[in-house]
């Protein structure tokens, strides 16, 4: 299934993440993990701003060090990963960015294709944070 919604061009992807890494390319994503992380433990729930590119940003955090659980939709995952892992986080951060002008906070239902029912994001492992935390 294709889900051509939602998708940043790679070249637009590069060429920002280039410019977000600065002086430092190879730090960059480490920096950048660090950041979404502390910005996700503050806020569980905004997991859902990320929308389908979740499971990816997920998967690159989770490789640089943070523990948010192995629940992933592979399809979705793979859908919506950036060709490295600094642009999976631009990718993300771009589309967080996006959600938060667009939709009401906290929404999680998705049209990712016209071929495909409305894709609803739910993460087990990030819920039993959130509940954990109420």
């Amino acid at each position: 299934m294709a889900f051509e919604r939602y998708q940043y061009q790679a070249d637009h992807l590069a060429a920002k993440a280039a410019e977000m890494a600065g002086d430092d390319p190879a730090g960059f994503p480490a920096r950048a993990a660090a950041v979404m992380v502390r910005r996700l433990m503050r806020d569980p729930a905004s997991y859902v701003s990320y929308g389908p590119y979740w499971w990816a940003l997920k998967d690159a955090l989770n490789q640089h060090g943070a523990d948010l659980g192995d629940c992933c939709d592979t399809l979705v995952r793979e859908a919506y990963a950036g060709a490295d892992p600094a642009q999976t986080l631009v990718a993300a951060d771009l589309f967080h960015r996006h959600a938060l002008e667009t939709w009401s906070e906290g929404a999680r239902v998705f049209d990712l294709s016209d071929d495909a029912p409305p894709y609803v994001l739910e993460d087990h492992d990030m819920e039993a944070v959130i509940a954990a935390m109420t």
